[in-house]
C-alpha cells in the first residue's frame, strides 16, 4: 500500500471522530444554559429610619403563625467582673444571658434614666438613650437575635426606638449610614414595630410595618405586615432586603410591637414607670 492510500484512511477515520466530538461540544453548552441568564432579584431597601419588625417570619400563606421562642444563647466565657452594679434606687429584672457564660444576667434602669445590664460575673454597662420624642417613658427589651450571642437592647419611646448592642462586654448605640443614633419608626409613616424573626433558619432583626388596627383583632383576622430585615455590622447598621408576609394569630396581635422572638415589651421590658 502506498503512502498516499495511507494518509487517506488516517483521514476518513479522524474528520468523523472530530465531527462527533465538535456536536458534542455544542449539547454540552446547550444543556449548561448557554445563553444570558437572568439578572438577580432586586431587594427593596429602606431609609435609615426602618418599618415596624415582625416577631417571626412564617410564610404569607401561614393560617395561624405562632410566635417563635427565644433561641438558646451559646455558652461562652464569661465577661471579666467591672463596674459597680446597679446604682442605689435602680429598677432591676432578670434577663437573659448576654455574654454567653450559661447564667442569667440581670438588667436594671436608673432612676436617672440610664438603662444597664450586669452580668453574673460582674460586668455593668449601661447606655443613656437620647432623642427619643412623645413624652412615654423609654422602655428597654433586651433580646438575642440570632441565637448565637447577637445580643441588642431595644429602648422604645412611644414614637421612636433606639437600637443598642452588646459587644465586647459592653452595651454600645448603634449607628445608621448617616453616623447618628439608629433608630425604628414606631409612629406608622415608615414602620410601627421591631421585632426578631427566623428567615432561612437565620435570626434576623427587622422592622415592621402593619396593617394591624388599634386594639385586639377578631378571630381569624389576618394583617399585613412589611419586614425590613436590619443588616448589622459591629456597631453599625443598614436598611436591607424588605417583603411582604400574611399574618395570623398571636404573630399579628405583636406584629405593631417591639419584640425578640417571644420576649415582648410588654412582658420583658423595664422602665422606671409601672
Amino acid at each position: 500500500m502506498t503512502s498516499l492510500e495511507n494518509i487517506g484512511r488516517i483521514v476518513a477515520v479522524v474528520a468523523p471522530a472530530a465531527l462527533m466530538l465538535g456536536a458534542l461540544a455544542g449539547c454540552s453548552s446547550d444543556d449548561a444554559g448557554g445563553g444570558n441568564t437572568g439578572p438577580a432579584a432586586a431587594t427593596t431597601a429602606t431609609p435609615s429610619t426602618t418599618p415596624a419588625v415582625e416577631p417571626q417570619s412564617p410564610s404569607p400563606s401561614s393560617p395561624a403563625a405562632s410566635m417563635s421562642t427565644s433561641p438558646a444563647v451559646a455558652v461562652g466565657e464569661a465577661c471579666s467582673a467591672s463596674g459597680s452594679g446597679a446604682p442605689a434606687g435602680a429598677k432591676t429584672a432578670a434577663t437573659i444571658d448576654v455574654d454567653g457564660d450559661g447564667k442569667a444576667d440581670q438588667q436594671w434602669v436608673s432612676t436617672a434614666g440610664a438603662f444597664g445590664v450586669t452580668t453574673a460575673s460582674g460586668r455593668t454597662a449601661s447606655v443613656e438613650p437620647t432623642g427619643l420624642s412623645g413624652g412615654a417613658e423609654p422602655t428597654a427589651l433586651v433580646g438575642d437575635v440570632n441565637g448565637k450571642g447577637e445580643v441588642v437592647m431595644l429602648v422604645a419611646g412611644s414614637r421612636e426606638a433606639n437600637l443598642y448592642r452588646w459587644i465586647n462586654c459592653a452595651l454600645e448605640p448603634v449607628r445608621n449610614p448617616q453616623g447618628q443614633q439608629y433608630q425604628f419608626d414606631l409612629t406608622g409613616q415608615n414602620g410601627n414595630g421591631v421585632g426578631c424573626v427566623d428567615i432561612g433558619g437565620t435570626g434576623q432583626l427587622v422592622g415592621l410595618k402593619s396593617s394591624k388596627p388599634a386594639g385586639a383583632l377578631s378571630s381569624g383576622q389576618s394583617v399585613t405586615v412589611r419586614r425590613t430585615v436590619i443588616t448589622l455590622d459591629g456597631t453599625n447598621a443598614s436598611s436591607g432586603a424588605t417583603s411582604v408576609v400574611n399574618l395570623s394569630g398571636s404573630a399579628a396581635e405583636t406584629s405593631a410591637d417591639v419584640t425578640c422572638h417571644d420576649r415582648t415589651l410588654k412582658d420583658n421590658g423595664l422602665s422606671i414607670a409601672g
